[in-house]
């Protein structure tokens, strides 16, 4: 089965980024193919600004594509 990973931490050593990769490396173990998207290294900016009500960047469909194409989504919480 194909599973996407969605995960944003500004500490690549941080637990969060620790237990996406355990997850990651178990589900492709147990025969899984398996996309890890890190939002915060995609400098993905959750404030949702004015400039953002114009027509659709080109490369958005594109990114909506790529995360789409997963059978199952996890989302990896922020944890301290």
């Amino acid at each position: 089965m194909k599973h996407l990973i969605v995960v944003a931490h500004p500490a690549e050593n941080s637990f969060t980024m620790a237990l996406t990769r355990t997850y990651a490396a178990e589900l492709e173990r147990l025969g899984h193919s398996q996309r890890t998207f890190d939002l915060y290294r995609a400098g993905f900016d959750p404030v949702f600004g004015a400039h953002e009500l114009a027509p659709v960047d080109a490369d958005h469909p594109a990114l909506q594509a790529r995360m789409w194409r997963g059978r199952r989504m996890t989302f990896a919480p922020r944890m301290h």
